[in-house]
């Protein structure tokens, strides 16, 4: 009988364990907070953005996507802070500069979410071109 009880335990805790490991990971990082920057009278720089992002599991990495003007994307990877907490840095731009921006997330399990997210509503069309953040370097004054 001690045998039997020690079977059933052991199947109870691996189909638990099974369970466990199947579903634990729910989904996409999220990004709790981001920083949305405001015309800068600066053309010295760095543009400094916090991200906070939460995962159930480990978030490995948040990315910055930055283009000025017309140039290309600028890809950018941020640093941790804490858990939760990741900077980056955009260099300073010459005035009358717009420069667009983005934040991507990535989970060890290779799930990924973009900040900011792009509404619910939009086509598969309208995805190809991403939701984005906005600021212009301006002249003191103007």
């Amino acid at each position: 009988m001690f045998k039997m009880n020690t079977m059933k335990w052991s199947i109870l805790l691996l189909a638990v364990g099974l369970s466990m490991s199947a579903c634990a990971d729910e989904g996409p990082p999220t990004f709790l907070s981001a920083t949305h920057l405001s015309n800068s009278t600066s053309d010295i720089g760095p543009y400094i953005i916090y991200a906070d992002v939460v995962d159930d599991v480990e978030v490995t990495g948040v990315e910055l996507r930055y283009k000025v003007d017309e140039d290309e994307w600028v890809l950018s990877d941020m640093e941790p802070q804490n858990d939760a907490v990741w900077i980056g840095r955009i260099p300073g731009q010459s005035f009358g500069s717009i420069v667009r921006y983005q934040l991507v997330a990535r989970d060890e399990d290779g799930n990924e979410a973009a900040y900011p997210p792009l509404p619910e509503s939009e086509t598969e069309d309208q995805a190809a071109s991403p939701a984005v953040l906005t600021f212009s370097v301006v002249e003191p004054g103007s």
